[in-house]
């Protein structure tokens, strides 16, 4: 079951996020891999959905081998992710239990746009970044690119998605694809709300390309 929490940010602002802990967390002392999901628009947390999609293949995967945390994404369509996101995730880069070499980013519609900015902001945290559906500012493709020229990135887009038509989105696969050869792209024909039960729901695929990435992070 997941956590309803409360994050105070450096200005003294709160803002939720939910929390789901492995079945085995408390009977080990073992270090967790841990992904930070970002919903779509109207949605509220990875797990927060259908008895079915949460029984799926995919989701129980997820359940059982990941801390995932889901910070509530409180922008709009248009709007970038608060500096509070990025807060959150350094936050709990310091918990004990946490396999900071383990460490990633998944993002749906809304949250994916999300996925892009703070993943492209905390290349020295995450292992790997997942998109689903997502989609971009046109003006921060070269920073975008820049930025995650070395860092494994996913994306799953449907070839029909017209919430986030692949057209506006191909252009910046292109010039990341020149400069980071750890791009992964996987496309379908699902319509913008099923991309999600392919990608998270009816397979484990995803999650376990994640988990093949460790952080390229110096030692101290």
């Amino acid at each position: 079951k997941e956590q309803v929490c409360t994050f105070l940010d450096g200005s003294n602002n709160e803002h939720r996020f939910r929390v789901s802990l492995p079945p085995r967390f408390r009977k080990n002392r073992e270090r967790w891999p841990v992904l930070f999901y970002l919903h779509g628009n109207g949605g509220v947390s990875f797990f927060h959905g259908t008895k079915k999609a949460i029984r799926s293949p995919g989701l129980q995967f997820a359940f059982e081998r990941f801390v995932v945390i889901s910070p509530e994404c409180e922008w709009k369509w248009k709007e970038s992710p608060g500096d509070w996101v990025s807060e959150l995730v350094r936050h709990f880069f310091t918990a004990s239990w946490l396999d900071r070499d383990k460490i990633y980013l998944a993002g749906y519609s809304l949250g994916g746009m999300g996925a892009w900015m703070v993943g492209s902001s905390l290349c020295d945290i995450f292992a790997a970044v997942a998109l689903c559906a997502a989609y971009h500012a046109e003006a921060e493709e070269e920073r975008l690119v820049s930025h995650l020229a070395s860092m494994p990135v996913i994306i799953m887009h449907s070839t029909t998605d017209g919430t986030c038509p692949k057209a506006k989105e191909h252009p910046l696969w292109l010039k990341l694809a020149q400069a980071n050869s750890r791009l992964l792209v996987f496309e379908n024909e699902d319509d913008h709300l099923e991309v999600f039960q392919s990608t998270f729901c009816h397979s484990t695929s995803l999650y376990k390309c994640l988990l093949s990435y460790c952080a390229d992070r110096l030692p101290p």
